[in-house]
């Protein structure tokens, strides 16, 4: 993670709790909306991005119960939660049009919003996105795995498995990532709600066809937690939508093909 000091953190006021964010640069609003492993953030996740978009307003959210935002009890339907709350934080930042990325929980969030708001979403970038999982497919150990920490707590071996398993090269997972993320998972504050949370799912399936925004889909061809094959409906659903998928890579595509991922942000972008 960068840390550079052009970047400003604030607690911005959304829908009834408060959330993290890291802005950075000037220009047309660029929102990077992060994944859901245990003890992730929004910097975590896109630290190595958001300096390469120094033309654009970056602000990049930490998501209900992660990172710096506040810890709620959430029983809502989770993509619907979040994206609720990531608008409400834009209306309190004045922010009326936005492009967004998001991976993984954060795609299927930015799909929502793209969804019920399309007057909100220029572009759309999605990469490893939740929220199409076939209803015919059991979840994937790694996602078993994930709810097991929801359920029964972090540990150090469970924080190393889930995070190995996301990346194609294991030794892209340090140490120092391990350490932090457990830091994080472990927040007491995080805990106590955490037993009465319900982090209920939704697929979004039927939202696909209202996206109107131009749609980049972005897909590692190793991934382990969300498989390629679960890519079709979104590739099928989402009208103008464009696909890439990224050979010896898993679901961090940010992370593990970072200068790659930023030159194809960029040009997707500016075309």
């Amino acid at each position: 993670m960068d840390a550079r000091s052009d970047f400003t953190t604030r607690m911005i006021q959304a829908d009834g709790i408060r959330l993290h964010c890291t802005e950075f640069g000037a220009g047309p609003p660029l929102v990077w909306l992060h994944g859901a492993g245990p003890g992730a953030s929004g910097m975590q996740n896109f630290g190595g991005n958001v300096t390469a978009f120094p033309g654009r307003r970056n602000l990049v959210f930490d998501f209900p119960r992660y990172g710096g935002a506040d810890k709620p009890v959430v029983r809502d339907g989770l993509f619907s939660y979040n994206a609720r709350q990531v608008v409400a934080a834009l209306v309190t930042l004045g922010v009326a049009k936005a492009t967004f990325i998001g991976n993984s929980m954060g795609g299927a969030t930015a799909l929502r919003i793209a969804a019920l708001r399309p007057d909100l979403v220029d572009r759309l970038v999605v990469m490893g996105s939740a929220g199409a999982i076939p209803e015919d497919e059991p979840l994937t150990p790694t996602l078993l795995m994930m709810v097991d920490v929801l359920r029964n707590g972090p540990t150090r071996d469970k924080i190393a498995a889930i995070g190995r398993d996301f990346v194609h090269d294991p030794a892209l997972v340090s140490e120092a990532m391990i350490d932090e993320r457990l830091r994080a998972a472990s927040d007491p504050e995080l805990l106590a709600s955490g037993k009465d949370t319900m982090l209920k799912p939704e697929s979004l399936v039927a939202d696909l066809p209202r996206i109107e925004a131009r749609t980049l889909i972005i897909w590692g061809r190793e991934d382990r937690v969300l498989p390629l094959r679960w890519a079709q409906p979104l590739i099928a659903g989402v009208r103008n939508a464009e696909t890439r998928i990224v050979p010896h890579c898993g679901h961090w595509v940010q992370i593990e093909h970072r200068d790659w991922f930023n030159r194809a942000v960029a040009d997707f972008l500016s075309d």
